[in-house]
């Protein structure tokens, strides 16, 4: 991941990636989602997903789970 980060949430989905959701960054709230693929290469795993401006506010402990 582009920075460390705590109090985010985590899901595993269909056993091919990883996403990490939101949390705090350097004290502040996030509302950056970030995806590794299991298989990648080392230092390419992790990419940032486009969060559209309107997704709302930044949060920190968010609930999250895999339907699909």
């Amino acid at each position: 991941m582009k920075e460390g980060r705590n109090r985010h949430s985590s899901c595993g989905f269909a056993d091919k990636f990883i996403y990490i959701f939101c949390g705090m960054v350097d004290r502040k709230r996030s509302k950056t989602i970030s995806r590794m693929e299991v298989n990648a290469a080392v230092g390419q795993a992790w990419v940032d997903v486009d969060v559209p401006d309107n997704w709302g506010e930044a949060r920190f402990c968010p609930g999250v789970y895999q339907i699909d």
